[in-house]
């Protein structure tokens, strides 16, 4: 296998991240975002995610010509058309994750401060 063929799994996950992290997965990268939503997708799509996680990480942390047969290969590429499939079907809600804005509470912290102050320095009008 080629380092360019390496290189189409490491994107074909780099889209599950993507598409996973759109739907509110929650984590550092697909294997942590795929375990956020443990219970919210079938057993299959988390194996064949986590599958594909594995493959990521031995071509990303181990070695980057991994050789992988051309049998080891369709079976990557099934599993990933399967989760995008069943992603793309929508039949996952998106998890609305509260996000804060730690600029926007400052801002307001900032505003009730000076609020405060003017109302007691100042007195009623």
């Amino acid at each position: 296998m080629s380092a360019e063929q390496n290189i189409d799994i490491i994107r074909m996950a780099q889209r599950l991240e993507r598409r996973l992290a759109d739907l509110g997965a929650l984590g550092r990268g697909l294997g942590e975002y795929a375990r956020s939503l443990r219970g919210t997708l079938p057993d299959d799509v988390l194996h064949d995610i986590m599958k594909i996680n594995r493959v990521r990480n031995d071509l990303v942390h181990r070695n980057i010509d991994l050789p992988l047969s051309k049998g080891d290969r369709a079976n990557l590429q099934a599993s990933y058309e399967r989760v995008m499939d069943h992603l793309g079907k929508g039949d996952l809600e998106p998890r609305r994750s509260p996000r804060l804005n730690v600029w926007a509470v400052a801002a307001a912290v900032g505003v009730v401060t000076l609020l405060a102050w003017l109302a007691v320095t100042q007195g009623p009008m």
